[in-house]
């Protein structure tokens, strides 16, 4: 518990404000351009009944089974989804974990006492979403690469649970991350009002 607060203590003086922010702003401009690329090049699920989403939190082979089942009317649906998943991996996971990483850190190096120490621990978050995100997509690619045991119910659950608990575990910490930095935002703006006003 001790090292854990050093360690948090830590990101009060490193990195530097202006290499936090240099990073923040690069992170945040491909986090976007990604975002609007994605759009384009996204996996035509929607022209089917399953997408990305139904995948992620299939839970059970049984379940993993019915969405390639329907996917396998396009095949390509299974080509676009592995391009999509590396994509996710090696650029989009970078940019949103940073982007909310950088943030939360310059947000939190503002206030003072204990919410402060709540803040650097707010920061972790998006990290700890990144390792559950890249976990997540081992396993979305293991299933996409053994579609066909998935199709003949012949696949394990153990694969689909794990990769839908990592993938809960994600989109739960981000929700709570960005809900952190929209209210850390609106009380640091709040009390800088303030100051100006005083």
């Amino acid at each position: 518990m001790f090292e854990d607060d050093i360690m948090l203590e830590k990101l009060l003086e490193k990195p530097s404000k202006k290499l936090i922010s240099v990073i923040s702003v690069i992170a945040i401009v491909g986090f976007i351009i990604l975002t609007i690329i994605f759009r384009f090049i996204s996996p035509n699920t929607n022209a089917t009944t399953y997408g990305i989403i139904d995948f992620e939190l299939a839970f059970t082979s049984e379940q993993i089974g019915i969405i390639f089942n329907v996917w396998n009317s396009n095949p390509l649906i299974f080509n676009e989804q592995t391009v999509g998943i590396f994509l996710d991996s090696f650029l989009y996971i970078p940019c949103y974990a940073l982007s909310l990483l950088g943030v939360s850190i310059i947000l939190s190096r503002s206030f003072k006492g204990k919410l402060q120490k709540i803040g650097l621990f707010f920061a972790i978050l998006p990290i700890i979403a990144a390792l559950c995100d890249i976990i997540e997509n081992m396993g979305l690619l293991n299933m996409l690469n053994n579609y066909n045991s998935y199709i003949a119910g012949t696949a394990i659950d153990v694969i689909p649970i794990i990769t839908s608990i990592c993938a809960t575990i994600k989109f739960l910490l981000l929700f709570i991350s960005i809900l952190f930095v929209s209210v850390a935002s609106i009380y640091w703006l709040i009390n800088r009002v303030r100051k100006k006003e005083n």
